[in-house]
C-alpha cells in the first residue's frame, strides 16, 4: 500500500472518533468563546451515561462532560489541556485515559479462586499379594511380590459432581478491553481540526451537587466554561 493511501486511510480513521457534534454551541447548557474557537459542555447525568457505555462509569467513579469546540479557525485539541476545579474547594481534576478505566474495570472483577475440594473426601487402597518368576544372571528365580493402589473419591453415593471450572480469563480481559475501544472511539477527537467536533471526557467523580468550572488551555489563551451544580 502506497504512503499516500496509508495517510489518507488514518485521517479517516481519526475523524471517525468521537461524536456529532450538536448543532451550534448554543445548544449546550454552557458555551464561551475564545482561543479561536467556541467551546461549549454539558455534564451528563448518571441515568444518560448509564444508558451510552457498556459499563456503569458512574459506580466505577467517573463522570462524564461532553465537550463541543466549534473553531473560527484550526486549532489544536487534547484531552491533557482540559482542566475541571470544584470551586468549592478548587480542587482540579484532568481528564482520564479510557486504558485507566479499563484496567480499574479489570481489577474490579477480581481474581477467580479456583474451586476447593468439596468435604466428605474419600481415600482408599488396596494391596496385591502374588508370586512371579524371571531370571537373573542366567538362572531362574522366583519369590513373592506385594503391589499397593491408592485411589481419591469425593462424597458418597449420590453426591453431585463438583462444578465445572470457569471460562479462561480470556473473556475477562476481553470485556476490558472492549470498554477501552468504546470510550476511545466517544472520546474528544484529539489533533488538529478546522471544523465543529464533539466527545466525551472522563474525570473522577465529582462531590453531588458541586459547582465545577471546566478550562480549555489552547495554545493561544484560555476558555473557562462555569458549570451548574452537579446532581
Amino acid at each position: 500500500m502506497k504512503p499516500l493511501l496509508l495517510f489518507v486511510l488514518a485521517a479517516t480513521l481519526s475523524a471517525e472518533t468521537g461524536i456529532r457534534a450538536r448543532a451550534t454551541a448554543s445548544d449546550y447548557p454552557v458555551h464561551q468563546a475564545g482561543a479561536g474557537a467556541t467551546v461549549g459542555a454539558a455534564i451528563l447525568t448518571p441515568d444518560q451515561t448509564k444508558k451510552l457505555f457498556a459499563v456503569d462509569l458512574t459506580k466505577l467513579g467517573y463522570v462524564v462532560v461532553e465537550i463541543g469546540v466549534y473553531p473560527g479557525r484550526d486549532v489544536e485539541l487534547a484531552a491533557r489541556d482540559f482542566l475541571l476545579r470544584v470551586t468549592a474547594d478548587g480542587a482540579t481534576l484532568r481528564p482520564v485515559p479510557p486504558s485507566t478505566i479499563a484496567a480499574k474495570l479489570d481489577k474490579k472483577s477480581g481474581h477467580y479462586d479456583p474451586p476447593k475440594l468439596p468435604g466428605g473426601v474419600q481415600v482408599g487402597g488396596s494391596q496385591t499379594i502374588g508370586y512371579g518368576t524371571g531370571s537373573y544372571g542366567g538362572r531362574r528365580t522366583g519369590g513373592v511380590y506385594t503391589e499397593s493402589t491408592v485411589g481419591v473419591g469425593v462424597g458418597g453415593p449420590g453426591t453431585p459432581p463438583p462444578p465445572p471450572p470457569p471460562p479462561s480469563g480470556k473473556s475477562k480481559a476481553k470485556d476490558a478491553l472492549s470498554v477501552q475501544v468504546e470510550l476511545e472511539e466517544a472520546a474528544l477527537p484529539e489533533g488538529r481540526v478546522g471544523h465543529p467536533v464533539a466527545g466525551y471526557l472522563y474525570f473522577p467523580s465529582l462531590p453531588k451537587k458541586a459547582a465545577v468550572e471546566i478550562t480549555w488551555y489552547a495554545a493561544d489563551g484560555q476558555v473557562h466554561l462555569s458549570m451548574p451544580s452537579t446532581k
